[in-house]
């Protein structure tokens, strides 16, 4: 939902910004091929609840950034009000690239499907919600804060995002959760300290042992 709303919100206010709305398109396009590529490069080096964290975190910081020049500045700071929201569109299409391949890593086999799909209903909650807040500068009036406080509401969502994704377990190099029983290990395993030194315990195979009995004797 937080990405689906961050994604559209700033897709949705590109006209919104200073200079040619062509433009901005066209380099909101770019950025998304950039974002893409870079996202593909380092996903199974850094990990993916690194990267995802890290994207909603920078994409929430450059919408909280437009504050300042909006506040403070005039007619002649709207090309880095333009910049940042640019930027934050890049860094939520990189969140957008990792969300579908986080999400079925962290469902088990048995419910994937399922779960895929009810998270497709909260994230078209967002799409449906973001046209109204990229518009809420309409309801306010005009002003400084008309067009800061899309962006506000935008950078706050994302940045609540990016602190929850790190609750989630890292799902780089993992086998598939099949059962929900998986599930629960993997999170478990997040949570448990590593051995010292590397260290593993040794496991008895407790299936393969011949019970004795009083022919072996």
């Amino acid at each position: 939902l937080a990405v689906n709303l961050l994604y559209y919100g700033l897709s949705l206010g590109t006209d919104n910004l200073s200079g040619s709305t062509y433009i901005n398109y066209l380099l909101g396009g770019v950025l998304e091929m950039v974002a893409y590529v870079v996202t593909f490069l380092l996903v199974d080096k850094t990990g993916r609840r690194r990267i995802h964290c890290t994207c909603m975190l920078v994409s929430g910081l450059a919408c909280l950034a437009t504050i300042l020049p909006t506040r403070i500045g005039g007619q002649e700071y709207q090309w880095l009000v333009s910049g940042l929201a640019l930027t934050g569109r890049m860094f939520s299409s990189g969140a957008y690239a990792m969300l579908y391949l986080m999400s079925a890593e962290l469902f088990p086999t048995v419910v994937r499907n399922s779960a895929i799909g009810a998270c497709n209903v909260f994230e078209s909650v967002g799409g449906i919600l973001s046209p109204y807040i990229a518009d809420l500068g309409l309801i306010v009036g005009g002003g400084a804060l008309s067009h800061s406080l899309p962006m506000v509401v935008f950078g706050s969502v994302s940045l609540v995002a990016a602190v929850l994704s790190l609750t989630l377990p890292e799902t780089r190099g993992r086998p598939m959760p099949e059962t929900l029983q998986d599930v629960i290990d993997l999170h478990q395993s997040k949570k448990s300290p590593s051995p010292p030194n590397g260290f593993v315990a040794p496991m008895l195979d407790c299936t393969s042992i011949t019970p004795l009995s009083s022919s072996n004797v």
